[in-house]
This record gives structure tokens, C-alpha cells and sequence, in this order.
């Protein structure tokens, strides 16, 4: 009978020592893939800072970028306020010459042709200011787009940064 009671302890030890084995390498596999997936999410942490990190470099430069468009822009206002001045100033000269056709006809066929290329001027002013006013409104939605992508780059490095912590509490 006593036989039988260590027979019977030693199967039942020889069954928890199995178990136990199981239990033992089930958790250090689960240790394994847990060192895996901490080191993937290490990586991608590290990339999304440089992602971070190229995003805020082209804000930078998009910022600068429309800084400088922004004097172009009033210098070329300014520089159209001063033909409409111009233009002006040739269509009253150009009244009072009428008054002395004779005299002034020489005159009048110049003023004319300064009036057209002045006019051509304006023109080419009125379409760089349209061209600048694009360009600063194709700026301004790139900057808002590299802001939002910085926005959405920063979740997901703050929930990356979660899961870290959390796999390394489990572990």
C-alpha cells in the first residue's frame, strides 16, 4: 500500500513537473514574442520621430517659404499703385495736349505708346499678384496638410508609446 501512495506521488509529480515544463516555455515564448513586438514598436517609435522630425523641417521651410511672399506681395501692390499713378498722370497729360494737337502731335503718338507699355505693365503686375496669391493659397494648404500629418504622426506615436508601456507592465 505504501508502494502504491509513492507510486501513485510520483506519477502525480512527474504529471505537475510536466505541466509545470509547459507552463515554463508557453511563458517563455510568450516572453519571446513580447521582446519581438517591443522591439518593432521601438522601431516604429523611432521611425515616426523621424517622420516627426522631417515634418516639422518642412514646416519650417514652407513658413519661411511664405514669409517671403508675403513682402513680394506688397511690393508688387505698391508697384501697381504707382502705374495706376503713372497711367493717370499720361491721360492728363494727355488732355491737356489735345488743346495743342498741332504742336504736341509728336508728342501724343509717344505718350500713346508709353500708355500701352505701361498698360502691358500692369497687366504683367496684375498677373504676377494672381500668380502670387496662388502660390501663397497652395502654401497655406500644404501647411495645413503637413500639420495635420504631423498631428496624425504624434497620436500615433503617443498610442505607440501606450502599447510600449503596457507590453513592458506585462512583462
Amino acid at each position: 500500500e505504501m508502494e502504491d501512495l509513492r507510486q501513485n506521488y510520483a506519477n502525480k509529480l512527474q504529471q505537475v513537473s510536466k505541466k509545470a515544463q509547459r507552463a515554463q516555455q508557453a511563458l517563455q515564448l510568450q516572453i519571446f514574442k513580447l521582446q519581438q513586438e517591443k522591439k518593432k514598436l521601438q522601431d516604429d517609435i523611432a521611425q515616426l520621430l523621424q517622420e516627426r522630425e522631417d515634418l516639422e523641417q518642412k514646416c519650417v521651410a514652407f513658413k519661411k517659404e511664405q514669409a517671403e511672399f508675403l513682402p513680394k506681395i506688397e511690393e508688387t501692390k505698391w508697384e501697381v499703385c504707382q502705374k495706376a499713378g503713372e497711367i493717370s498722370l499720361l491721360k492728363q497729360q494727355l488732355k491737356d495736349s489735345q488743346a495743342e494737337v498741332v504742336q504736341k502731335l509728336n508728342e501724343i503718338v509717344g505718350l500713346r505708346a508709353q500708355l500701352k507699355e505701361t498698360k502691358a505693365i500692369l497687366r504683367d503686375k496684375e498677373e504676377q499678384i494672381i500668380n502670387l496669391k496662388d502660390s501663397y493659397s497652395t502654401r497655406s494648404v500644404d501647411l495645413e496638410i503637413c500639420d495635420n500629418e504631423l498631428q496624425r504622426k504624434m497620436n500615433e506615436v503617443q498610442l505607440l508609446r501606450e502599447k510600449l508601456s503596457q507590453y513592458e507592465l506585462e512583462v
